[in-house]
């Protein structure tokens, strides 16, 4: 059976939504991230979508570097950054 490309995308974006609810209760790089959103003052769905994407960045690094979960911290400096760099642990 074969779905329009709306209802994919549709799909995609419930999918990536839940996963950054998800994350930013659980993983601190992201929980901090949100948290100073909220705190400057953006509504908190607009601060959602932003976890969101900077979710897809270290997913996106993860996949580029073949790194696993886990396996990978964020650096400090790039916090505050629009990009994440994810370095190996020793």
């Amino acid at each position: 059976m074969c779905f329009p490309a709306s209802v994919w995308t549709r799909a995609r974006r419930r999918q990536l939504y839940m996963g950054a609810l998800v994350a930013t209760g659980r993983n601190p790089v992201l929980r901090t991230f949100y948290r100073r959103l909220v705190e400057a003052g953006k509504p908190k769905k607009v601060a959602l979508v932003a976890c969101v994407c900077k979710l897809l960045t270290i997913l996106n690094a993860m996949m580029r570097t073949n790194t696993e979960r886990g396996s990978h911290t964020v650096n400090q400096r790039t916090l505050t950054s629009k990009t994440v760099s994810i370095v190996s642990t020793p």
